[in-house]
């Protein structure tokens, strides 16, 4: 019997040691390829040590945070983690998202607007959607439409599955009801797709549901069928133009969501991610091309575009199909390649040499998005203050890039590598890599502008 005892407490020893000692082995030599963690994830590194840093505790903390981020089965024991407290009490352990009832996903920021949180002055909203009107104005001198669209939010389609927690108090006016109002009444003229609107009408009328439960942008199917269809018809009306069309080849619904109709489910970081989605995909054909014309159209917009830009057939629908994210980066990238932020002028000359131009907004970024207008409007009037000192800044600031990199001897160096590559001048390649850094600060500082969504 004692030998027994013996034996088995042996087997619990070398169990235990064994699971003490595994992750080490892992992070020393990587027996097992672990998949990383989905999400901005940000490397921890140890605070210098200092003798206040170690009284006051912050010390030890940024060790034992950096130790914990390099154990062995870090993603791993991670997702494991974040199953049990999504399991077993329904949190997401992701900044911004809400767990929702039936299974439903939501990021908080679309809740709060849709309550009106972010609710904007009648000032404010006159003002932006003055610039609107008076874009469209001046695009149309120049033989360019202008539309502007309202695309959904998760949050004021399906009402119904957010929390109670956020629904018990009185909902304000959202930005997105008082632009309709305005752009219903005082500004008709404004050329206005309401995509939320038309969707909504979907949800209310068909089966097919225009947002995942797991994901944060409409669906493949709502987006790349049922949008882009209504966005031909609208241009064909606005345009007086008949464009291709597409017929659905084939149709399926299915339990297997296919990114990115699951996007928030996988920033989870879930072990087993999960759905009850059943959703509808579709192939799509070509239907009408004879005598057809396909518009140069450029979407400034934001993320909600991605499903779009990407459209299967979206070369034999658009001449092209230019996406500028935010009015700060844009694609297609081999088209833009040459084109900085910081150069007003090829980026008006871009600008007009579409067809449309389309301004698509979600309603989470309303209070923000609007600002290209009044930025295009810059750039068609050269004689505008604000143009003038942008483009005095402009020289001034790639003035001082050029004397930073001649007074660095490693900078220096690397830019005649580049020129000696690139088959240019020492000059040249100056002044190339000083717009490249002038072209990042200006997009570094739209990005906090916009704070994106």
């Amino acid at each position: 019997m004692g030998t027994i005892g013996t034996y088995l407490k042996n087997i619990i020893l070398v169990g235990v040691l064994v699971l003490l000692f595994t992750p080490y082995f892992e992070k020393k030599y990587s027996f097992i390829k672990e998949i990383p963690l989905a999400g901005a994830y940000v490397a921890e590194d140890s605070i210098p040590f200092s003798w206040p840093a170690w009284f006051s505790g912050k010390y030890q903390q940024s060790d034992e945070k950096l130790f914990n981020s390099r154990l062995g089965f870090h993603n791993t024991l991670t997702r494991f983690h974040n199953q049990v407290d999504f399991s077993l009490f329904n949190l997401p352990n992701v900044k911004s998202v809400i767990a929702g009832k039936s299974g439903y996903l939501y990021e908080d920021y679309y809740i709060m607007d849709w309550l009106g949180a972010d609710r904007m002055s009648p000032y404010t909203l006159n003002k932006k959607l003055e610039a609107v009107r008076n874009l469209q104005t001046e695009l149309k001198k120049r033989n360019v439409d202008f539309v502007l669209a309202f695309s959904p939010s998760k949050a004021r389609l399906y009402p119904e599955y957010i929390p109670d927690r956020f629904t018990r108090g009185h909902r304000q006016p959202s930005n997105y009801e008082l632009y309709t109002n305005l752009l219903n009444t005082k500004y008709k003229d404004i050329h206005f797709l309401d995509l939320t609107n038309y969707l909504m009408q979907v949800k209310k009328t068909t089966k097919i549901p225009v947002y995942s439960k797991v994901g944060t942008h409409w669906t493949l199917y709502s987006s790349q069928v049922l949008v882009v269809d209504t966005l031909i018809r609208y241009l064909e009306v606005l345009r007086n133009i008949r464009m291709p069309h597409f017929v659905i080849d084939s149709s399926w619904w299915t339990a297997k969501v296919k990114p990115p109709d699951d996007d928030i489910l996988g920033t989870m970081n879930l072990l087993f991610p999960r759905t009850t989605d059943t959703l509808p995909y579709a192939k799509l054909k070509l239907s009408t091309t004879r005598g057809t014309v396909k518009p140069r159209l450029l979407a400034v917009t934001d993320s909600y575009y991605w499903n779009i830009f990407n459209h299967p057939l979206g070369n034999s629908i658009f001449e092209r199909n230019d996406f500028w994210y935010y009015n700060s980066i844009r694609y297609p990238e081999y088209e833009y390649k040459n084109i900085r932020n910081s150069d007003i002028d090829a980026l008006r000359k871009n600008m007009l040499s579409h067809d449309v131009v389309l301004l698509c907004v979600t309603e989470a970024n309303l209070s923000t998005l609007f600002t290209f207008a009044e930025t295009a409007l810059t750039w068609l009037d050269p004689n505008n203050p604000e143009y003038l000192k942008s483009q005095i800044k402009r020289k001034e600031r790639i003035d001082f890039y050029k004397n930073q990199i001649k007074g660095n001897p490693n900078w220096i160096e690397m830019v005649k590598k580049k020129a000696k590559e690139k088959n240019a001048t020492l000059e040249e390649a100056i002044q190339l890599d000083a717009e490249y850094m002038y072209d990042m600060e200006l997009r570094e500082a739209e990005q906090l502008k916009q704070n994106p969504k």
